[in-house]
């Protein structure tokens, strides 16, 4: 009859270090910061920018333009953000159309903001082009 107490015992012990592991696994998933982006310049063929706060769309394929951006957003790392902020709309969509026909989508919505998906992530280095985006919409009006 005293074995019981200890099954129950190891068993709670079992089931706090699952969470215990689980808990630091989303954590260094979320606080670590990984690459924004992972794109063969050499395979872009545009890119889309649409401004939510000025309502422009912009069309960017010269291929210097389009080398520096990409370059700037594979430099760039980012952690994800464990709570996201709540966000009214957006500042720059972004769609980079490949020559494989796929396309990759995100947001910049400040310079240290950015998201993908349904992941929102805090630059951690390097540069998301907030300012140079800026200045192109603006030239653009």
């Amino acid at each position: 009859m005293k074995k019981a107490p200890t099954a129950v015992r190891a068993a709670k012990s079992a089931q706090r270090i699952i969470v215990l592991v689980f808990i630091i696994g989303v954590l260094v998933w979320c606080l670590v910061p990984t690459r924004f982006c992972n794109i063969d310049a050499q395979q872009v063929e545009k890119i889309e920018v649409f401004d939510g706060s000025r309502g422009v769309e912009l069309e960017i394929s010269d291929s210097e333009e389009i080398a520096y951006l990409v370059d700037n957003w594979n430099q760039a790392s980012a952690s994800k953000r464990i709570i996201p902020l709540p966000a009214g709309g957006f500042k720059f969509h972004v769609i980079v159309y490949l020559e494989s026909g796929k396309t990759e989508e995100f947001t910049i919505n400040t310079e240290d903001d950015a998201k993908r998906e349904i992941i929102y992530y805090k630059r951690a280095k390097g540069n998301l082009c907030y300012e140079y985006l800026d200045e192109l919409a603006e030239n653009a009006r």
